[in-house]
């Protein structure tokens, strides 16, 4: 594994528990729970919570996908990468406030690392 994704993988996995304990600091009800689940193809580590004093539900989400090759909808503007593997980290949230005045929140941030080692192209999506 290229050592920028390791960098990008401890990063957001971190990331991932630091919204988690701001959320909890700020809305101590809320208690996440999600199994950490790997196999061949990658991690996933869904956090969800649910009833707080200010959020009807919460979800932030980390996940590693490891693949074989990328999705046609991934090479349409870098064709020179296809049928290359790649990885791809991402983090994202959805906020459910109780308060019917403010929005729904959603985000998420991904990373790509893409092409055969030595060669390989990077970039966030």
């Amino acid at each position: 594994m290229p050592t920028s994704i390791i960098a990008v993988v401890n990063h957001l996995s971190n990331l991932q528990s630091q919204y988690i304990e701001k959320l909890q600091s700020y809305d101590p009800q809320l208690n996440f729970k999600g199994d950490l689940q790997t196999g061949p193809r990658g991690t996933s580590r869904p956090r969800v919570a649910a009833n707080g004093m200010h959020f009807e539900k919460v979800a932030v989400q980390f996940t590693h996908s490891i693949g074989d090759r990328l999705p046609p909808a991934a090479t349409k503007r870098k064709p020179e990468l296809a049928n290359t593997p790649f990885q791809a980290v991402a983090i994202s949230w959805i906020f459910h406030p109780r308060n019917p005045y403010v929005p729904t929140t959603h985000g998420n941030l991904r990373f790509f690392i893409a092409g055969t080692e030595g060669n390989e192209t990077w970039w966030f999506g």
